[in-house]
C-alpha cells in the first residue's frame, strides 16, 4: 500500500474495523494487535480518521462511538513541520489565483487543500523553488465556491495546516 493511501502513517501501518474490535498491524498485516484498551469486544462497523485532532473514531453495533487519539500512539503520531520549514500562503483572502510556497526541505512535500468538511479539493506539488500555484479549481477542473478552505502541507509524517479564504 502506497503512503499516500494509507493517510501519511507509512507503508506497513493499517487499521481494521472487525466484529471483535479494532486491530493495527505496524508490519503490513504479518501481526496484529487490538487497538487500545477501553473498546469491548463489540463489532465495529465503521472508522473514520478525524485529521485536525488525529483521532480514530469507531462506530459500533449497539454500543455508541468510541474514539482513540492516534497522538497516544508515537508510530501513528503526525507531529508538524520541523521549525526550519516556513509555509507562505500569498494572497490570502484570494480571487483567482493563491501562490503556495514552501522554504526549507521540500523533498517528497505535498500540497492538499480541503473544505470544511473535509472533503479533499486538490492536490499540489511543489516546484523546485518550493512554489506552487492553485487556481481556485477542484481536481475537475470546477471553480469551488467562496469559502474557506484549509491547505495541509505533508512531508512524511510532518504536516503544517493554513487557513485558506477564497472570495
Amino acid at each position: 500500500m502506497e503512503e499516500e493511501t494509507n493517510r501519511g502513517f507509512g507503508p506497513l501501518i493499517l487499521i481494521v474495523a472487525t466484529d471483535m474490535g479494532v486491530f493495527i498491524t505496524y508490519d503490513g498485516g504479518d501481526e496484529w494487535i487490538i487497538l487500545g484498551d477501553n473498546l469491548p469486544n463489540v463489532v465495529v462497523n465503521d472508522l473514520v480518521w478525524h485529521q485536525p485532532t488525529n483521532k480514530l473514531i469507531a462506530g459500533t453495533f449497539g454500543r455508541s462511538m468510541y474514539s482513540y487519539d492516534l497522538e497516544q500512539d508515537p508510530i501513528t503520531q503526525v507531529s508538524e513541520f520541523a521549525s526550519n520549514a516556513k509555509i507562505t500562503v500569498a494572497p490570502n483572502p484570494f480571487k483567482d489565483q493563491i501562490t503556495l510556497s514552501i522554504d526549507g526541505d521540500i523533498t517528497s512535500t505535498i500540497f492538499r487543500i480541503f473544505d470544511v468538511s473535509g472533503k479533499l479539493i486538490i492536490k499540489l506539488s511543489p516546484d523546485e523553488n518550493g512554489n506552487s500555484s492553485w487556481n481556485g479549481k477542484d481536481e475537475n477542473g470546477n471553480t469551488i465556491k467562496p469559502g474557506i478552505y484549509f491547505l495541509e502541507s505533508r512531508n512524511g509524517l510532518h504536516k503544517s495546516v493554513k487557513k485558506i479564504i477564497k472570495q
